[in-house]
Formats: C-alpha cells, sequence, structure tokens
C-alpha cells in the first residue's frame, strides 16, 4: 500500500461546506405502530378514521332523561320519574338511548323504594350528553406533518382509530472501530492492549442527534478487512463512521479505502484536536473516517456528523446555545489552525468565568467535565486572561453550583468532590502541584487551592504566595508519603521550611493535605455547604479507610 499523505488542510467552515454540498441528505420515511413511535416525527398529516365519540355519550353517572319532562322540577316541587319508561340508569361514556336527549347526574337524583326516582332541578336538552364527534370528527386531520410524537398524540391518534402512522426512519449510522491493538471485555490487559470506547462514545452522540448506531464489532488493523467491512456498511446503512486510521501512519487505511470505493471529498482539516479528519462519499452515502483519539474523534464528529445525522432523520438541526464568560486563565495556541478548548464554567467573583481544562486529545475526561468549548480562531496566537470568550455549551450549566479547585492532586478530593455532588456542588480540579494552585489562587483564578504539607510546618510559604490576601486553611486529610524521589521532595520543600525536608532521609513522612480559601469565600454557599461536609462522619470514615490516611484536623488557620 502507498503511504497515506493528507490531501487538504482546509478551514473548518470550507471543510464543512465542500462535504455538505455532496451529500444527499433526503430522509428516508417508514410507517410504524403509533404506539412505538414516542419522539418520533411525522413526515405525513395523520386523518382520523372515525368521529370520537361516534355515539352520543353520557358524559356522567347518572340517569338519561327526556329533557321536557323535567320541566318545572324544584325542591317544592319534585318530579317523580318511572324507570325505563321515563329514565334509565347510565354510566360515562354509555351510549344515550335515542328517546333520551339529557341525563341527570345520580348526585342530583333520589331514587325511591318502587325504583322510580325523585328530580328537584329540570334538565336542559343535551346537558351532560358528548355529541358525535366533539373530541373529532372523521377525516378531520388530527397532526400535521412535521410534528413530534409526544404522549398526548398518541392517545389522539389512537382514539381516531388509526394504529399505523409514517414517520422519518432513524438513519442507521454504522460505526466501524480499527486496530489490532483494540480489545473488549478482556480482563487481564496486556501491554499494547487498548481499551475500545470510542464508538460508544459516537454511538451516544449519533443516538442524541435522532440516529440509530450500529456496531457489528472491531476490525483489525488490515486493509482487505476493513475494505470489506466499509463496502457492507455502505450498502445497508445511511452513515457510515470509520474510528482510527485517518492519519498518515503506516496502518493508516481509510483515505484509500474510502477513495478507491468512493470519492474522498476532504482530508485534513485545520483545527485542534481532529486534524486528520476525512469526509468522502461511496454510492450516495457519507463516509468520516475520525481520528483514534478520544477527543478528537468526540469534536470532529459533533463539527461534521450532527447535521448530517439530524437532516436524515427529517429533522431541523437545532441551533447551538452560547454564553459569554471571562477566561480564567491565558491560552496560547497557533496560528492557522482553530483550537476548540474544553472549558468549565463558573461564578467567580461576580462573573461567570470559563476556566479551560486539559487539551490533551486524548484526556476524555475533559470532555466529561466541560461545560463547553471555547475556540480559538486560526488568525489567532491565543487569547488573553480575563478576555470575554463565547462558550458553545455541551451541558445546561450556568457556573452557579461550580467550584474551582486548583493545586495539589490527593485520593481525598476526590472523595470530597463525590460527596459535594449529593449537595448540588460540583467541584472541578486541575493538577498542578501546590505552587501552581496558590499561583492560580493569588491571581484569582479559582476558589480554592489544594497544597501538600510536611505535619508541623506553617504556612509561611502560603502567605509569601498570596501576601496581604487573608485565608484559612482547612486539613483535609493526613497519610503517610514517600518522600523518596527528586520530584515529591521538590514539590514538598517549595512549600516547607527547608530544614523541615532537605535534610530528611528518604523514607516515609506524614503530610497533610489542606485546602487553602480566602477568607472572602467563607460565606459562599458552595463553600459552606464544603465546610459542612467535611464535618459528616460518614465522609470521615471514608478518608480514615484509605490505606495510609486519617481524617484531617479542619480548619487550621
Amino acid at each position: 500500500m502507498k503511504r497515506n499523505i493528507y490531501l487538504d488542510n482546509l478551514p473548518l467552515d470550507q471543510a464543512q461546506s465542500k462535504w455538505y454540498s455532496q451529500l444527499n441528505l433526503e430522509p428516508k420515511i417508514e410507517k410504524i405502530d403509533i404506539r412505538e413511535a414516542l419522539g418520533r416525527r411525522l413526515a405525513e398529516k395523520v386523518v382520523a378514521n372515525i368521529s370520537s365519540p361516534h355515539y352520543p355519550a353520557s358524559a356522567m353517572d347518572g340517569i338519561a332523561v327526556k329533557a321536557e319532562l323535567t320541566a318545572g322540577a324544584s325542591e317544592k316541587n319534585p318530579i317523580k320519574l318511572i324507570k325505563e319508561e321515563e329514565y334509565q340508569l347510565i354510566d360515562t361514556g354509555d351510549p344515550v338511548a335515542e328517546q333520551f336527549d339529557a341525563v341527570i347526574m345520580i348526585e342530583d337524583v333520589n331514587i325511591l323504594e318502587d325504583g322510580s326516582v325523585q328530580i328537584e332541578k329540570p334538565a336542559a336538552p343535551g346537558q351532560h350528553i358528548r355529541k358525535v364527534g366533539e373530541s373529532l370528527i372523521a377525516r378531520e386531520v388530527v397532526l400535521t406533518a412535521e410534528e413530534e410524537i409526544t404522549p398526548y398524540a398518541i392517545g389522539l391518534t389512537l382514539e381516531a382509530n388509526v394504529k399505523q402512522v409514517a414517520v422519518y426512519a432513524q438513519p442507521e449510522v454504522e460505526i466501524i472501530p480499527t486496530g489490532t491493538e483494540l480489545v473488549e471485555d478482556k480482563q487481564e490487559l496486556e501491554v499494547g492492549d487498548i481499551i475500545e470506547f470510542n464508538s460508544y462514545v459516537l454511538g451516544g452522540l449519533a443516538k442524541k442527534w435522532r440516529g440509530k448506531p450500529i456496531r457489528e464489532g472491531i476490525v483489525a488493523d488490515d486493509y482487505q478487512q476493513i475494505k470489506k467491512k466499509v463496502k457492507q456498511a455502505v450498502a445497508e446503512r445511511d452513515f457510515v463512521v470509520i474510528i482510527a486510521g485517518s492519519s498518515a501512519g503506516r496502518e493508516d487505511y481509510t483515505a484509500q479505502i474510502i477513495d478507491e470505493l468512493g470519492e474522498v471529498i476532504v482530508h485534513g482539516v485545520s483545527i485542534r484536536p481532529g486534524g486528520p479528519t476525512i469526509l468522502g462519499v461511496i454510492d450516495d452515502t457519507p463516509v468520516m473516517g475520525v481520528p483514534g483519539y478520544p477527543v478528537a474523534a468526540a469534536l470532529t464528529f459533533r463539527l461534521f456528523a450532527r447535521n448530517v445525522i439530524y437532516q436524515l432523520a427529517g429533522r431541523k438541526v437545532p441551533a447551538v446555545k452560547k454564553k459569554k464568560a471571562k477566561l480564567s486563565k491565558k491560552l496560547v495556541s497557533s496560528l492557522g489552525y482553530r483550537e476548540f478548548v474544553r472549558v468549565k464554567l463558573a461564578e467567580l467573583d461576580g462573573q461567570l468565568v470559563a476556566s479551560p481544562l486539559s487539551r490533551a486529545a486524548g484526556v476524555l475526561g475533559s470532555v466529561v467535565e466541560a461545560d463547553g468549548l471555547v475556540a480559538i480562531s486560526e488568525y489567532s496566537e491565543g487569547l488573553e486572561r480575563g478576555e470575554e470568550v463565547e462558550v458553545e455549551l455541551l451541558t445546561e450549566a450556568n457556573g452557579a453550583d461550580c467550584l474551582l479547585v486548583t493545586g495539589s492532586d490527593d485520593l481525598s478530593l476526590d472523595l470530597l468532590k463525590n460527596q459535594l455532588q449529593a449537595r448540588g456542588v460540583t467541584l472541578t480540579t486541575q493538577h498542578v502541584g501546590s505552587r501552581g494552585g496558590l499561583t492560580a489562587l493569588r491571581r484569582d483564578e479559582v476558589h480554592l487551592a489544594g497544597v501538600h504539607l510536611p505535619v508541623g510546618s506553617d504556612y509561611s510559604h502560603v502567605e509569601k504566595f498570596l501576601g496581604r490576601r487573608e485565608f484559612v486553611a482547612v486539613n483535609l486529610a493526613i497519610r503517610e508519603a514517600e518522600i523518596g524521589g527528586q520530584s515529591k521532595r521538590k514539590e514538598l520543600n517549595s512549600l516547607a521550611s527547608d530544614d523541615l525536608l532537605t535534610t530528611s532521609e528518604e523514607g516515609v513522612a506524614k503530610v497533610r493535605y489542606d485546602l487553602i480559601i480566602p477568607q472572602e469565600y467563607l460565606s459562599d454557599e458552595r463553600v459552606k455547604k464544603l465546610l459542612e461536609q467535611l464535618k459528616e462522619e460518614g465522609f470521615k470514615a471514608e478518608i480514615n479507610n484509605l490505606a495510609g490516611y486519617q481524617m484531617g484536623k479542619g480548619t487550621l488557620s
């Protein structure tokens, strides 16, 4: 096989336009049982087969009467009616016999021992009787084309005696994960094994966008096997997505296969992550090759597949929701590439801020945690701290429940994060070391900083970092730590008095993990919930159950 090369490095807008212009996105139509159609979109109107009700029906439990026989009835002048001749007992929904033209509620009827009844109020013609066609009339349009089928629409359609409806078919999206190194359902992993999960991420997105994801297993890095699978999928499905093999490596076959079976429209888009994206067509079927890195795969699928799947499903593509926010830290980027940065939204000092998360293409957790995306233009070398940015929302978050914590990592912080979620507080953490956390706190980029300190040390170094800013230190946990190794010693030494650790022998020492909280945030409801959580006995037990840990002592300064 000849070595794969990039055919293009197109700007995003051009790549989308070039591909979409070559696609036939006419949705398919199918007939299904209305009882299985919840959430589907009607392709044709629904016309009633019958009137409802299709007979005069009682709207109440009571007696059917002829209204003229009840004229003049009152408390002082009750009227007596004879059973069957002048009245009939009737229940709600029962047909009203032709000789009667009104219904009196059973509460207004006095039944006598001989079976006759007395009434003290006259009935008006048509009283408590549902007329033929009161709800709907035969041949009436009960649902129009393009409506989404709701539970109420299902009921109305069944009332009209219609069982089958024409809806837009869910486009079948086949997702083909490729790679000899991929495994699934394997308990003991070997060096080089990679668990396959990208297809489930993309499948979930396809389903969210009204598609029907199809996955038939992993295909090894073999040209003929991949080609055979793609050819089969194109013949059976509405959209085909190939995961991995989109770049220029020795076993990256996707572009060659699409080119051999159809046409490559775009290979290479000037975006990060996700540059080696392939967009093509085989036998009028859209085919897409996405990178193997999970974030790149998810992002490019969102950028290119979302519109395609919605349109194939007969849906209007929903507008992307956006919010304005201030960037919490500077972002540097490269000219010529539009970069999408995952961000967490939080309310900080009365402003909505966008806090950047990991930019690595392989860190899927940053997408799980992200509230939105910030795009850095291909014509820019980055964004400044405090700059107003537009955030493309991935969630409904407004930042009011989020606490930003940066600094040293610790297992106790993970436990706290889990517990606070149940209290309605999202703890967003970034692990940049103790010094990095205090630096971020000094720059007003976060609410709290997590630091590791030797047991017995003071806060003089913390005070140097924060200057005149008043703070409290909350001891979350105390644990045993390996002092050996330059990186750990360096971090501990950076925040401790020189005489505490610089002369320590390698081995195990007691360190504490503290949360440094600026004084002004103690009145914040999110911080109050955090401090309340530390007092919970269950949480204390969780900390104490960690190997080498014990619960901290709470506020120390």
